[in-house]
């Protein structure tokens, strides 16, 4: 594979920084999938579009019998190479991290944080006071049952993507949680 073109065309121009950017290509493609991480194989490696599209009938086994289209080889290769100007990919091509700090990290930035004390606190004095009390609409008061919500010091520790987690729970029924919450001067736990 001709590292050095991929590189061109994820970065779009041509810079002395790029040479060093050619031993981090692998791992930075063994990020994307099976698919993306083929096509590009293939096409840096000077294969035509057509060829690389029967290249691929092997590797989904669901395309049609002549392989995939010229189109899709083409679609798939656009998208790879955006996937590879992602922020923290370009983190891996100009070495500043590895794969495995890149997979970390994302998973990282998607944990919630605790609830801090004073919510607890507070929700330890509302455990008492029933969902009920809140005048929710049916709608409102069947998401409650269905996440085993019944009081109202329960309800102020989720947050709102908990709640919209709720089956059949939209934005409505939150909005309708949270202007009741806002009545009573509370609201729902911030990420």
């Amino acid at each position: 594979m001709d590292k050095l073109r991929l590189l061109k065309a994820v970065f779009c121009e041509v810079t002395d920084d790029i040479e060093k950017c050619v031993p981090f290509v692998e791992d930075a493609i063994s990020t994307l999938d099976e698919r993306e991480q083929c096509v590009l194989q293939k096409r840096f490696s000077g294969m035509s579009l057509e060829a690389t599209g029967k290249e691929l009938l092997n590797l989904g086994g669901h395309a049609a019998c002549d392989g995939i289209s010229k189109e899709r080889v083409r679609q798939i290769e656009a998208k790879a190479l955006r996937k590879l100007r992602y922020p923290s990919r370009i983190k891996i091509l100009r070495g500043e991290w590895t794969a495995l700090q890149m997979i970390n990290n994302s998973f990282e930035s998607k944990k919630p944080k605790p609830p801090s004390a004073e919510l607890l606190i507070r929700a330890e004095e509302l455990k008492c006071v029933s969902i009920d009390t809140l005048e929710l609409s049916t709608r409102a008061k069947h998401a409650m049952e269905r996440a085993q919500i019944s009081s109202v010091g329960e309800l102020i520790l989720k947050m709102e993507t908990e709640i919209l987690g709720i089956k059949y729970t939209g934005r409505k029924t939150l909005n309708e949680i949270k202007e009741v919450l806002f009545e009573m001067n509370l609201s729902l736990r911030k990420p």
